[in-house]
């Protein structure tokens, strides 16, 4: 692996998809530091690029930094991007729960699952409801969600 950084070392400073790259590795590696500052790097250079901006997002909520998830995640919802619907809620789920708010998450969930969607959609979103019913400790409606 540190093979493959040393190769993205020699990329020109300005090539966001080289620190993306570089970044993820540094992950893989353990290097968090390293990793979250090409990343921002790879964002300053290109901050439409929504596999950037999802990492950044999940660092953000790792290190319970809400208003840098926030901030990351409301600029990745304005793409167009393949981040699929269930991901997209958890992460929103988590910044809730960072912000004070568990039961926002809930709404969001309860709120989406009223639409018609695709039943293994569905089913992910169901489970993500009923744990954060367990989280708020609403036992009953932990109960009743869990049953797809």
């Amino acid at each position: 692996m540190s093979h493959a950084i040393e190769s993205y070392e020699g990329m020109p400073s300005r090539k966001a998809s080289a620190h993306f790259y570089r970044g993820v590795i540094h992950l893989q590696l353990g290097d968090d530091e390293k990793g979250t500052e090409d990343l921002k790097r790879a964002h300053e250079l290109n901050s439409s690029d929504p596999a950037t901006l999802h990492n950044l997002v999940l660092l953000a909520l790792e290190r319970g930094d809400a208003e840098e998830a926030r901030q990351y995640f409301d600029r990745l919802s304005t793409l167009d991007h393949d981040v699929d619907l269930p991901t997209m809620l958890s992460m929103e789920k988590s910044i809730l729960h960072l912000e004070g708010d568990p039961q926002g998450a809930v709404k969001i969930l309860e709120d989406v699952l009223a639409d018609d969607l695709a039943e293994d959609t569905e089913f992910l979103l169901r489970l993500q409801l009923a744990k954060a019913y367990r989280e708020n400790l609403d036992t009953e409606k932990y109960e009743v969600s869990g049953r797809c």
